[in-house]
């Protein structure tokens, strides 16, 4: 493959940049590998191993490091954040912030975006840094569409991201590396023919940072460009205002969507800079591919740990620290005390007893198994042949004390700045110190425990709404075409929604087709997880089912409060029947009572003011508790659901009551209308009869 002037230039600018990007990374990568060893349960140093195993010594390294990253790595896994859509312009709509939000829970769901979440945010937590991106893929193999994925970095030092970048999501990075190490075979076996440089020999001299004797560095280069252009402004037929790009304006496909048959007059201008992004692939000395980014930013967010700067001899240096970064050195010292605990034991003696030769002629035996079997008496000689006669003192114990409680202070000591270093409160919270065993008394202690590593959780954070502004970006140009798209709904509920379908008429089964064009802003949902919701609606709904009047009136809503899934939807349609005659609805063609619906009207204002009530009482008896304001929202929000719920019924009881007096009462009109209409027919009758009668009366006279 040559290469043009146009490209010599861009590998220049490649093999500058990756080498401003290793040397601002070095020395985080340089401590982050020095974390991951002491998280894989190695401190010791390797001169300081091999001088143990040279001397028999031991070298211990117990696991007291990992019990702290599982805390906070897992309460992350089991606390879920979503990414949240708000329209903001340019055509959006309540409707498509719906859709985008649906979609892309279908996308974390489909790509198992968990697994690229909770990988970037452990690397962070253990190493200071992690990754993780967004990518497209065709739909399948005989389809032209495509879908977004969400993808994990295992491996975070695959990524160099741009050093100058100072945002924790690394929003603001002009450029990108994501390299690895592929053998001389495979890189022939998958590049040969596009590749013309195959004197790997000559490369490993010149280029030694992207070829070695045995491998190939490849690399995707990302990088932002801007170019220059005009932004106009003009005034559509409906009032509103609409920007466009000069480079969009010869796209006469933008009129017809619009509503427009030509541009109209622009009403003022601005120069603007227009971000493109572009992926290059190459390996250092040339371009293999290169594929423009339908997005305009860098499809990679970054999740780091806590950002501090330091005083450098180039000036502030950038640090990124783990929870393991400084705790490093008590945890080596804590190793170094229980090694010291384990010689000292393995110093016991092995031989307790000592006595002269041939003082214990005659009784081995009995000496060999006092060890282990008690036995009634010992004995031993009191004169040997080398004693002379004189009589020798009996057998002496070796008394062996070793220190192990003065050693277990300092390894308790260390335990403790291990604690401090990981943002681990050592002392115990208030309601440890009281012993509270309740379930609020241990949702305060695990919530303390949490403070001192809110800093790792916030950074991620910004990382997922950082995929959630990627996404958005991707929407429009992914999802362009009039199809069919499947998502996910809040309640985890899959269906299919037809976008961008101008020409669909809505009907009573297929809603009006989505528009996948607009502007929305992307926040991360914040609140108690999922798991904490459930268990609270669940809560709630036993509390409300203790109440017979409120379980007359709601019970559906009750059984699925519970979410006891398909066996409970049973249930609650099973309840609907079981409701005495007044509490429901008629069915269909059934013609409803008015007197009944007064009745039910009634008695369901009644049940409304006692279901507020009890969930007045409640909501009181919740406020009173340590966790009355989470308590407090949610019942609040149940509280207005259920009122919503109790309003819708009891106004359709009043439209079905209106309908059926009204009903009632055009009969009865109809029947007096008879009457009237009858009488009137009786008098014409009577009036015709008597003028017949003297008709004739008076033909008789004549």
């Amino acid at each position: 493959m040559a290469t043009t002037a146009q490209d010599d230039a861009l590998l220049d600018r490649i093999r500058e940049r990756y080498q401003l990007a290793e040397d601002g990374w070095r020395d985080i990568h340089t401590e982050g590998a020095e974390d991951m060893r002491y998280v894989a349960g190695d401190p010791w140093s390797a001169e300081d191993k091999a001088q143990r195993k040279e001397a028999n010594r031991p070298a211990l390294a117990l696991d007291e490091l990992g019990q702290y990253f599982n805390q906070v790595i897992n309460d992350v896994r089991s606390n879920p954040r979503g990414v949240r859509f708000s329209a903001t312009g340019d055509g959006a709509s309540d409707e498509s912030a719906t859709f985008y939000q649906d979609k892309m829970r279908e996308i974390e769901y489909r790509s198992n975006a968990q697994i690229a979440y909770t990988s970037a945010f452990e690397n962070a937590v253990q190493r200071g840094y992690g990754f993780c991106r967004v990518n497209t893929e065709f739909t399948s193999p005989r389809s032209f569409d495509q879908d977004i994925i969400i993808q994990p970095f295992p491996n975070p030092d695959m990524v160099l991201p741009d050093p100058t970048a100072l945002r924790p999501d690394s929003s603001d990075m002009r450029y990108c590396f994501v390299h690895e190490h592929w053998r001389r075979e495979d890189f022939i076996r998958e590049f040969g023919e596009e590749s013309a440089h195959q004197d790997f020999d000559a490369l490993s001299v010149d280029y030694p940072t992207w070829f070695t004797d045995s491998h190939v560095m490849l690399a995707e280069y990302w990088e932002i460009e801007e170019a220059d252009d005009v932004l106009h402004q003009f005034q559509m037929p409906d009032g509103s205002v609409l920007g466009i790009l000069k480079s969009e304006i010869s796209d006469r496909s933008l009129l017809p969507a619009l509503g427009l048959s030509a541009w109209p007059e622009s009403i003022q201008d601005r120069q603007v800079r227009v971000p493109s992004v572009k992926q290059h692939l190459t390996n250092g000395v040339e371009i293999l591919s290169t594929t423009p980014w339908p997005g305009k930013h860098i499809p990679i967010a970054s999740c780091y740990g806590k950002v501090i700067y330091v005083a450098g001899g180039a000036g502030p240096e950038r640090k990124l620290m783990s929870m393991t970064r400084l705790a490093r050195d008590p945890y080596m010292l804590y190793c170094y005390y229980r090694t010291t605990q384990a010689e000292l034991v393995g110093m016991t003696p092995k031989t307790p007893y000592i006595g002269y030769e041939g003082q214990f002629k005659g009784h081995e035996i009995e000496w060999s198994k006092v060890q282990h079997t008690p036995v009634a008496y010992l004995q031993a000689k009191a004169v040997t042949e080398g004693s002379s006669g004189q009589i020798l003192p009996l057998p002496q114990r070796q008394p062996y004390s070793p220190a192990i409680d003065q050693l277990e202070f300092g390894a308790e000591g260390a335990r403790r700045a291990i604690q401090a270093a990981m943002g681990v409160s050592p002392l115990p919270a208030s309601a440890q110190r009281r012993n509270e065993k309740s379930g609020v008394a241990l949702q305060q202690i695990e919530a303390s425990s949490q403070k001192g590593t809110y800093h790792f959780v916030d950074n991620f954070d910004h990382m997922l709404r950082q995929i959630g502004v990627i996404v958005e970006d991707l929407m429009g140009s992914t999802y362009d075409t009039p199809r069919d798209v499947g998502v996910i709904g809040a309640n985890d509920e899959a269906r299919t929604v037809r976008i961008n379908d101008e020409e669909m008429t809505p009907t009573a089964t297929q809603k009006k087709p989505v528009s996948t064009r607009g502007d929305h802003q992307a926040t991360i949902s914040t609140g108690p997880a999922f798991e904490s919701q459930r268990q609270a609606a669940s809560q709630f709904a036993d509390q409300l089912a203790g109440n017979p009047d409120v379980f007359r009136l709601i019970g559906p809503m009750i059984i699925k409060l519970k979410n006891l899934g398909p066996i409970g939807d049973e249930i609650a349609e099973a309840l609907k029947f079981l409701q005495p005659p007044e509490m429901r609805k008629p069915e269909e063609g059934e013609e409803p009572d008015p007197m009944q619906l007064q009745r039910q009207l009634m008695e369901g204002q009644q049940l409304l003011q006692q279901a507020q009530a009890q969930i007045q009482e409640l909501t009181t008896q919740a406020e009173t508790s340590a966790m009355k304001e989470q308590a407090k929202t949610q019942r609040e929000a149940m509280l207005a659901d259920i009122k919503k719920e109790l309003a819708m019924m009891l106004q359709t009881m009043k439209g079905e009551q209106a309908i059926a007096l009204a009903r009632v009462k055009g009969e009865e009109d109809l029947a007096l209308q008879d009457d009237a209409q009858g009488h009137e027919l009786g008098l014409s009758a009577v009036h015709a009869a008597e003028t017949r009668n003297t008709q004739r009366s008076d033909d008789a006279g004549s």
